[in-house]
């Protein structure tokens, strides 16, 4: 039986989602660059504090080693490379593009409804 995952049902959320974030604040924005993006915001469950760690390798490549070593089961950032993208998908993770206007933990609850890059991405930073 197939379900569907867990930041798309009610209830407690056990599944890891990796935001791109601007700064360390809680309430942080997406950042709107992908491997420039500052900091990485890690969800481990509803109603859990997020652990947010800087990053510091600043290359496409490293920046997808590093996420897909956390093994998120959702990605959600500001804007991300198609080949970046396609390399996360690859690798199990449902990446999703979200406005950088909000704090991106709001994100997590209504992922469902943001779009997958392929509609809203450019081949390069």
């Amino acid at each position: 039986m197939s379900m569907a995952p867990l930041w798309r049902r009610k209830g407690p959320m056990s599944d890891k989602v990796a935001l791109l974030v601007s700064d360390e604040a809680d309430n942080a924005a997406l950042s709107p660059f992908f491997s420039l993006a500052p900091w990485l915001m890690l969800v481990r469950s509803h109603g859990e504090r997020p652990v947010i760690q800087r990053i510091d390798d600043h290359d496409s490549e490293g920046l997808i080693s590093f996420i897909a070593g956390l093994a998120p089961t959702l990605m959600i950032c500001g804007h991300i490379p198609s080949d970046a993208a396609k390399r996360l998908t690859d690798a199990g993770i449902d990446v999703r593009v979200g406005p950088c206007s909000v704090p991106a933990i709001s994100l997590v609850t209504r992922a469902h409804v943001l779009p997958h890059p392929s509609a809203a991405t450019t081949p390069s930073d």
